[in-house]
């Protein structure tokens, strides 16, 4: 959802916890994207926020 807003399995093991949310992550495949999350959190948080929005209404 943070980088493109597309709909990802999850890992419900890697995840976040920020302000009282709840933020998971995909971690399959050598491919971990709390890692990713963690060097630029501000802005994909910004955007991951902007497209929860898109799909809860």
């Amino acid at each position: 959802m943070g980088d493109t807003g597309e709909q990802v399995k999850i890992d419900p093991e890697t995840f976040k916890i920020i302000d009282g949310r709840l933020y998971l992550f995909y971690n399959f495949w050598g491919n971990n994207t709390l890692t990713d999350w963690n060097k630029n959190e501000q802005a994909l948080k910004y955007q991951a926020d902007q497209n929860w929005k898109k799909i809860v209404r």
